[in-house]
């Protein structure tokens, strides 16, 4: 079982940073900046592409299972801004965009701290408990027998 989720974990490892370095490469440096360069103009599209993909698929695959790491999202934030940053870096050599290295890090702040820090607990708080349950219905079974 650990076996098992060891190779997820590094599956999702690298779908994050192949969908991160894809992300860097053609969304990010091309988003609407305001006039004066302060902020970005943030899309409902931008935030469900990389917020929702983003924070759902480690939880949805990797949280809930019973040994993963309490580290892993430490791991999963540095892998997404190596693969934000490293391509914006690289475009930003050939081509005049903003500098974005403050938004890639807030980005990645926000999504290590509302998504999954709060759903890796969650899932083990909601997984104790149900298991916890499990085991007095059980043994409730067992002594109407």
């Amino acid at each position: 079982m650990r076996k098992k989720t060891r190779k997820w974990e590094i599956r999702i490892g690298i779908l994050l940073l192949a969908y991160a370095f894809i992300l860097g490469l053609t969304v990010l440096p091309w988003q609407p900046v305001a006039d004066d360069n302060t902020f970005w103009e943030i899309g409902i599209l931008f935030v469900i592409g990389v917020y929702g993909i983003n924070i759902l698929l480690p939880i949805i695959t990797v949280f809930w299972r019973a040994y993963t790491k309490w580290f892993l999202p430490f791991i999963y934030f540095v892998i997404l801004f190596a693969g934000h940053s490293i391509p914006v870096w690289i475009i930003s050599i050939f081509a005049d965009i903003p500098p974005l290295g403050i938004f890639i890090f807030a980005m990645e702040i926000i999504i290590i701290l509302f998504g999954w820090i709060p759903g890796y607990i969650l899932l083990k708080v909601g997984k104790g408990i149900f298991m916890f349950i499990r085991k007095l219905t059980i043994k409730e079974n067992n002594q109407m027998l």
